[in-house]
């Protein structure tokens, strides 16, 4: 091959190169970006937006150095509030291997990172256009750095993929009518009411397990009276525990001909242990 040929072939796989490092950094930003992300229903939006528009200008480093904690078998979750205010969603992508593979994937990655740079910012000191045997030097190293390159965006593709299309089946179900009935269940049972409604049936339930709600009524009126005027212009004491599905409600007649509603936490009650600690 003429030498003006050979070096034109370099330069065209220093820039395939070049394209497959892009690629292989693309995936990094899309699953550090979208791999992790936790916030009440209210802020959770705005958050992933900034989060996105931040990892943008993260350095490939940086962005190894990100991926890697998701992968090492000691990483510790982010903890979540210990109080809810509203929902709260958290989205926390992991990989569980074993020591040995955290340990060489994260070396593998880290030289991939110098050799990235190196590419970009010093590659001319050893890349002679005069010299044949330099340019084929060069053009061997390109050849087994770009299979290194194609390895890694074929384990990292799959990883990024997956993140994908499960944030489209949570999007999807979220805008379903399903969805959307979940989703406003999920906030009913997050209202500091249905806490206190809980709270109040195990500290005060008569022997048969029921406690009227009137009775409760008058007590969440004195210890949350702002709450307790929401709740009942928006929905009644008694239509937001019959919409929870928290509660059992009957009706007692009583002595004097009348009768009085009671309720009582259901065996499927998620909040039973909270309400009691």
């Amino acid at each position: 091959m003429p030498l003006d040929d050979l070096v034109n072939e370099v330069y065209r796989k220093i820039g395939r190169n070049v394209v497959l490092f892009q690629v292989l950094e693309s995936y990094l930003k899309y699953i550090v970006a979208n791999g992790s992300i936790s916030g009440y229903a209210s802020e959770i939006k705005a958050k992933q937006a900034e989060h996105i528009s931040c990892v943008k200008k993260k350095t490939m480093g940086t962005l190894v150095g990100k991926y890697v904690e998701h992968i090492d078998p000691d990483y510790e979750k982010p903890p979540e509030p210990e109080v809810l205010t509203e929902p709260h969603f958290s989205i926390n992508f992991r990989l569980e291997p074993d020591q040995s593979f955290y340990e060489t994937k994260k070396q593998d990655l880290a030289e991939l990172v110098d050799e990235r740079n190196e590419l970009v910012h010093n590659l001319l000191p050893e890349f002679n256009k005069n010299s044949e045997e330099s340019c084929r030097m060069l053009e061997e190293k390109l050849d087994r750095q770009c299979e290194k390159i194609r390895s890694e965006i074929g384990q990292i593709e799959p990883v990024a993929r997956t993140i994908k299309e499960t944030r489209k089946k949570m999007a999807d179900f979220f805008n379903s009518e399903e969805g959307e009935k979940q989703f406003y269940l999920l906030y009913l049972k997050s209202n500091s009411i249905v806490f206190l409604l809980a709270d109040i049936t195990t500290r005060t339930n008569r022997t048969d397990g029921w406690t009227s709600m009137s009775w409760a009524a008058n007590l969440i009126q004195k210890e949350a009276p702002e709450e307790y005027s929401a709740i009942k212009k928006d929905y009644g004491l008694k239509s937001l525990m019959l919409a929870t599905g928290l509660f059992d409600i009957c009706e007692e007649k009583t002595e004097n001909g009348g009768s009085r509603i009671l309720y009582r936490l259901n065996e499927n009650c998620e909040i039973r242990d909270q309400s009691a600690s």
